[in-house]
């Protein structure tokens, strides 16, 4: 896959991301998403990694936890890799289908 090509995924799930913000349910991951979109991606992405890292993984907020995480990724291989983890280890999870559809718009 050229560079142009995954810049173009970038900035298309970057679009989807920014449409998603809604779909948080949790007041801190949806600061954080906006704060990424406010341009203060490292920031966010800060926040996010600390709320993981402070949540136990049997946690139902987990999944959404980790959504977040690749709605305000750094890079697509970053972005795809958490949104797998949804899929594979929280088939089960409201955020399973949102995790599974971002993966295959980032596919095509």
């Amino acid at each position: 896959m050229t560079l142009r090509m995954r810049i173009a995924m970038l900035i298309a799930a970057g679009a989807l991301a920014a449409s998603s913000l809604g779909a948080q349910t949790d007041p801190r991951l949806a600061a954080a998403v906006a704060q990424a979109r406010e341009g203060q991606a490292d920031s966010a992405r800060a926040a996010v990694a600390r709320l993981i890292a402070a949540t136990p993984i049997s946690d139902s907020l987990y999944p959404q936890m980790l959504y977040s995480a690749a709605l305000v990724a750094a890079d697509v291989v970053e972005r795809e890799r958490t949104l797998q983890r949804i899929v594979v280890e929280f088939p089960l999870s409201d955020w399973a289908d949102d995790a599974l559809l971002l993966l295959g718009q980032s596919d095509y």
